[in-house]
């Protein structure tokens, strides 16, 4: 028998013991990380989510979460059993910081410690609720009334409420209750006081400090406008 012959019946004959007629090779467990739902993601919440598949596998579970594709964080492990049929599987973190992007995947255990890594997805946060000022300057008319142009920003279909308050050398000189929703611009009017008025009036100008304190947002959001008459 020829020597490359005799090597294939060899292989062969290993294989015939190996693989069982009849008994098909055990599957290795699948994962998915699913991409974000962004309806769900807020300025500090984001609900992560996935699918495994044990295939007669005795596994587990974590996502790892972080500000890159290293990672950094992961969820605590949790038991996923060894069925055969998929496991949607989802967590959420609710401690994250506005307008920052997260990096995360579904990771798979086995109890021998082998491990399936689930595809990277990502999301951005949004900005915290509250105004934003859309200029650096702000008409004054005739009747002392400034004209402040801002925006709604933060989560979906919520809305901003508090008050915008302007300060000039450390005094109040004009403030004004605003309701707006997430998205929407607006001419917010600001009646300034006596005191404003005259400042403005000696010096054509005035620049003050706008701050705009949103109820439930924590930190008012600020900036420095000239108010022009």
């Amino acid at each position: 028998m020829r020597t490359g012959t005799r090597r294939a019946a060899i292989l062969a004959s290993c294989g015939a013991l190996l693989v069982l007629p009849g008994v098909a090779a055990a599957a290795d467990p699948t994962v998915e990380t699913l991409p974000p739902d962004t309806s769900l993601v807020s300025d500090s919440y984001a609900l992560l989510s996935g699918t495994l598949n044990p295939n007669g596998t005795d596994v587990g579970y974590r996502f790892e979460w972080g500000r890159t594709a290293n990672y950094g964080h992961t969820t605590p492990f949790t038991s996923a059993g060894n069925g055969k049929a998929d496991v949607p599987v989802d967590i959420s973190l609710d401690t994250l910081k506005p307008q920052t992007t997260y990096h995360y995947r579904l990771v798979v255990l086995g109890a021998t410690g082998k491990e399936w890594d689930g595809s990277d997805q990502q999301f951005t946060t949004t900005d915290a609720l509250g105004l934003i000022f859309a200029s650096p300057k702000a008409h004054v008319t005739s009747k002392g009334k400034a004209q402040v142009k801002v925006t709604a920003v933060g989560p979906p279909d919520e809305v901003a409420a508090g008050k915008l308050t302007l300060v000039s050398h450390g005094k109040k000189v004009g403030s004004v209750a605003y309701s707006l929703p997430v998205g929407r611009h607006k001419t917010l009017v600001v009646r300034l006081t006596k005191a404003g008025r005259a400042a403005l009036a000696a010096g054509g100008t005035l620049k003050v400090r706008a701050a705009a304190a949103t109820t439930g947002a924590g930190k008012a959001k600020t900036a420095t406008l000239k108010l022009e008459g």
